[in-house]
């Protein structure tokens, strides 16, 4: 099982992102795989993965029917193909650009593509590369970290496991890497991401001495526990309190400095209001640290008086310059402060820069209640059924989304039907409500739509009626802190309104629809279009 290194993208320089630079500068110092017809490039920033299909062999541009990639992920990273989990990624005739998902059902057997909306892209390029100055066919996809179910703050380091195939009509070539992968998910490659950038903030962005919380710098922590980043930022929040597990990490040149005089110890002091004195917090966790292309788990935790071991700093970590993995569970909401404090193994202190970082902590998730659902006035059974009049007879929803310290990013009540078609009826974020105090509590008992805009089903069908809520609590890398509950329902209507659309398309992503060594691989179709088993 081959394995690939990412690393992390400079976001001036966005590999899947048009620039007046060439591609080998965007794809310079990539993680790379050798493949049987060229390379595979790996990049990856906080939100997405950065996949360069870096075919050096195909230099010829004409776009054929025979040209096309699939890309398969092992989305729960079981080794095994799971059903509407295991994920395909390629694109459609005639419509290079649009990047396209269908799911495994079995091996070698798909749905059609996946009639969602995705934030992951595919750009198709002609160009040079770090591996041939010769124009030739360069496929670049931007894949959805939440999409792969990917979390970079996870107990060992992030990664992905992936199958692929490329084909080229001229030359006349299909590669499978590794072969077979798409019935047997036992081999596949794994992709080790990266968790940061070599310089974890921006210039002058870190803290004297503890540089930040994952990937949100000191400077951007206002003296209240709130962060608020740029919208640009490797991690964009506004007014954001913390929650979860959470890397405090050192500032590098601080750790170097005194690392070079001396100390070799440390200890993390924290209290839990700014009038408590400062006590050692006791909080143990596994660091991986690289030996050549391998990982290896370092424990690190602290001595009976508090002393943790300074990692060196010329020693290369998934997570470098980490000082405290805190598990803030179980700590009361409300404001938190740390230090750090240096040490030579005598014991003797060792002075460095002095700083207080305060956090705003909050691990409580927004209370969420579909509490009823009206027809002019009557309240509708739960999962019931609900006869419809005429196209004016609609329906309003008493929904609650509340959030008792006041962190409330936004709400959203959805109509679901099928698998993953959905319809929005309403909602609410932060961002109308921001306010000096930082705090939006949500709603109570709130009815919508209102009497005037109701909302009217697109079709007879079963819906699920979902409410979503997110809280603004980071927890450096990503939100946490979602909530969300469901409410079924059968509206029948008068006539059918819409055509409700359907979970998959027909469509088949280009090679997906047969498969180049055997006619019996293609998922056959029913008169009603869902997949069938082969004949």
């Amino acid at each position: 099982m081959a394995l690939a290194i990412s690393t992390w993208h400079d976001r001036d320089n966005r590999p899947f992102l048009p620039s007046p630079d060439s591609s080998p500068v965007k794809w310079s110092g990539a993680g790379q795989l050798e493949l049987p017809g060229g390379y595979l490039l790996v990049k990856n920033d906080a939100e997405f993965l950065y996949i360069g299909l870096d075919m050096v062999g195909d230099r010829h541009q004409t776009l054929n029917s025979g040209d096309y990639f699939w890309f398969s992920v092992d989305v729960d990273r079981n080794a095994q193909i799971t059903p509407y989990c295991d994920v395909n990624y390629g694109f459609y005739p005639d419509r290079p650009n649009p990047l396209g998902r269908q799911f495994y059902l079995e091996p070698a057997q798909w749905t059609g593509r996946i009639n969602e909306r995705s934030p992951s892209r595919l750009n198709l390029r002609f160009d040079r590369s770090p591996n041939s100055n010769e124009p030739h066919r360069i496929w670049e996809l931007s894949l959805s970290l939440s999409e792969l179910g990917v979390a970079l703050d996870s107990d060992e380091p992030p990664q992905i496991r992936c199958g692929l195939r490329v084909a080229s009509e001229n030359p006349p070539v299909t590669w499978d890497d590794p072969p077979n992968f798409y019935r047997d998910f036992r081999h596949l490659h794994t992709l080790i991401l990266a968790r940061h950038p070599k310089t974890h903030y921006p210039s002058n962005t870190a803290g004297a001495a503890i540089a930040g919380v994952g990937l949100i710098p000191a400077t951007d922590i206002n003296g209240d526990g709130y962060a608020t980043t740029s919208p640009t930022a490797t991690v964009p929040v506004t007014d954001s309190a913390f929650g979860g597990r959470l890397h405090l990490i050192g500032n590098r040149d601080t750790l170097e400095d005194v690392w070079c005089r001396g100390a070799r110890r440390y200890r993390m002091l924290h209290r839990p209001d700014p009038l408590s004195p400062f006590a050692p917090i006791f909080q143990g966790w596994v660091n991986y640290y690289w030996e050549g292309e391998r990982l290896i788990p370092e424990y690190v935790g602290p001595d009976g008086d508090g002393y943790y071991p300074l990692p060196d700093p010329d020693r290369s970590y998934s997570m470098n310059d980490l000082l405290l993995r805190w598990s803030s569970l179980g700590y009361p909401p409300g404001l938190h402060q740390f230090q750090v404090k240096f040490y030579r193994p005598d014991s003797a202190i060792v002075s460095a820069p002095p700083q207080i970082l305060t956090l705003r902590i909050d691990n409580n998730r927004p209370r969420v209640e579909i509490s009823q659902i009206w027809r002019e006035g009557t309240p509708v059974a739960s999962d019931g059924t609900v006869q419809l009049t005429d196209n004016r007879d609609g329906l309003q929803l008493e929904i609650t989304a509340w959030s008792r310290e006041g962190h409330l990013a936004d709400y959203t009540l959805w109509a679901d039907y099928g698998e993953i078609s959905r319809r929005r009826i309403g909602g609410d974020a932060y961002e109308n409500h921001r306010n000096p105090t930082r705090q939006w509590t949500g709603i109570h008992h709130q009815i919508l739509p209102s009497e005037e805009d109701q909302w009217f089903p697109p079709g007879t069908g079963a819906y699920r009626l979902r409410l979503e809520a997110h809280s603004r609590i980071t927890n450096g890398y990503s939100f946490v802190g979602a909530a969300s509950v469901t409410r079924n329902l059968t509206p029948i209507a008068p006539v059918r309104l819409h055509s409700l659309k359907p979970q998959f398309s027909p469509q088949f992503p280009l090679g997906s629809d047969g498969l180049a060594d055997s006619g019996r691989d293609r998922p056959l179709r029913d008169e009603s279009g869902a997949p069938s088993r082969f004949s």
